[in-house]
């Protein structure tokens, strides 16, 4: 699950080509595309319990503290910076997004790979101009 799992929070940053590369790696071990979508749709759900939290006034250590299962403290910084970097409305598109290739891929299950990199791609597109405005904000 953890490797799979790296192909999420690659996407969830913006790096599509460690995103994309990680899932050819998966797909090619075997793994299926529908479960690789299921542990990103489970991912981002983290990341928008999170948002949520944050957005309700608790402070990001707080949050992140009652996240459960709790965070591996080698992904605590990562995951934290993504929470900083995804609004809750973009979190909430990205999992329509999720859900949508998630159907789409039960129903035709002969393109499910391409659905899952298709996905990959468009969720580190969705990352991307989160972490460019981040950073010019952090700049300022």
């Amino acid at each position: 699950d953890l490797a799979l799992e790296r192909i999420a929070e690659a996407a969830a940053t913006g790096r599509a080509v460690d995103a994309i590369t990680d899932y050819g790696r998966a797909i090619a071990s075997g793994e299926s595309a529908q479960a690789i979508i299921l542990i990103t749709q489970r991912y981002f759900l983290k990341l928008h319990r999170v948002r949520g939290d944050l957005d309700g006034g608790r402070s990001l250590d707080e949050a992140l503290r009652y996240l459960r299962p709790p965070l591996h403290f080698k992904q605590r910084d990562a995951f934290a910076a993504q929470v900083r970097n995804w609004s809750r409305v973009s979190l909430d598109a990205a999992l329509v997004r999720i859900s949508e290739a998630a159907k789409a891929a039960r129903l035709s299950s002969q393109l499910e790979d391409t659905l899952g990199e298709r996905l990959i791609l468009a969720l580190s597109a969705m990352a991307a101009p989160n972490r460019a405005g981040s950073s010019a904000a952090r700049r300022r």
